[in-house]
This record gives C-alpha cells, structure tokens and sequence, in this order.
C-alpha cells in the first residue's frame, strides 16, 4: 500500500470518516488530510493500484489504447476510477 495511505489512515485514527463534519478540527489539520488523500488518489490512478481507506474504496482500472479499423476509430488509453463510500449504521459509530 501506498505511504500516503498509511499517513491518511493515521490522520482518520478516532471517528470515522463520514462523522468528520460533527466535530471541530482545525483547518491545518483538514487541509493536510485532503491534500494526502488527493495525492494518494492521484498516485493510485497513476499506478492502477486500488486504495483502501476507511468508509471509502477507489478501484482504478485502465482501458488500453486501441488501434483504428475498417469499422472502429482508434482510441486513446482511459483511466477510470470508481469510489464506492461504505454505508454505516449510526449504532456502528459508537
């Protein structure tokens, strides 16, 4: 896994990811977790290595460049990501 993620995931230790907006964190501390996370994104969609964050899964794929036909227009590589966030019950957050 990526170092990145390690450091997100220690920023995330205490309530979950989706509670953050109850409680007060300082800016400092909200711009350094979203800047990690963005750089993890972005080195995952890089790598095509899928990303395991609490409340939240990032699978990337990569669709690979096709050649033109007779039939088909030639297409360049695409890189998708697909986020999926997990669905907690409030008697989990306890």
């Amino acid at each position: 896994m990526l170092r990145l993620t390690e450091d997100i995931n220690h920023e995330l230790q205490g309530p979950r990811f989706h509670d953050l907006h109850r409680y007060d964190i300082p800016a400092g501390t909200v711009r350094k977790v979203a800047k990690a996370l963005a750089e993890s994104i972005k080195a995952s969609v890089e790598s095509g290595e899928d990303l395991n964050l609490p409340g939240l899964k990032i699978k990337t794929g990569v669709t690979p460049v096709r050649e033109a036909t007779e039939k088909r227009k030639a297409r360049p590589e695409l890189r998708r990501m697909v986020v999926k966030l997990s669905q907690f019950d409030e008697s989990d957050a306890g």
